[in-house]
């Protein structure tokens, strides 16, 4: 019987196995890095923990998003100086939400789910 994918038989002091296995979770660790990036970054929707940055240059009162990721995401949102604001987020439906402030802004919404 095979031995199941990224196993190894080693012998306590072989440096070749040690040297293998260390080789094989330093892969594994680059394509879990990978796999993390490329879920945060789906315009569509989709996978677990994705991720929108919305960017608003033009300071205005109130912000329409969308979103495209198919959910009701938490919302942080920042000014253009990097502080958080508060602000009024609304859910108009899975893939966009308004965001209003008191007065004309501009930055950015961090949208997560």
């Amino acid at each position: 019987m095979p031995d199941p994918p990224f196993t190894t038989r080693a012998r306590r002091g072989d440096p070749d196995a040690a040297m293998t296995v260390q080789l094989m979770l330093e892969e594994l660790k680059d394509q879990h890095d990978d796999l993390k990036d490329y879920v945060g970054t789906i315009a569509g929707g989709g996978g677990a923990g994705a991720t929108y940055i919305f960017t608003q240059s033009t300071p205005l009162s109130t912000w329409t998003i969308g979103h495209s990721l198919g959910q009701y995401p938490s919302v942080t949102v920042v000014d253009s100086g990097g502080t958080e604001l508060l602000a009024d987020v609304v859910y108009i439906s899975s893939n966009t939400i308004t965001v209003t402030f008191a007065a004309a802004t501009s930055g950015k919404a961090y949208l997560n789910y």
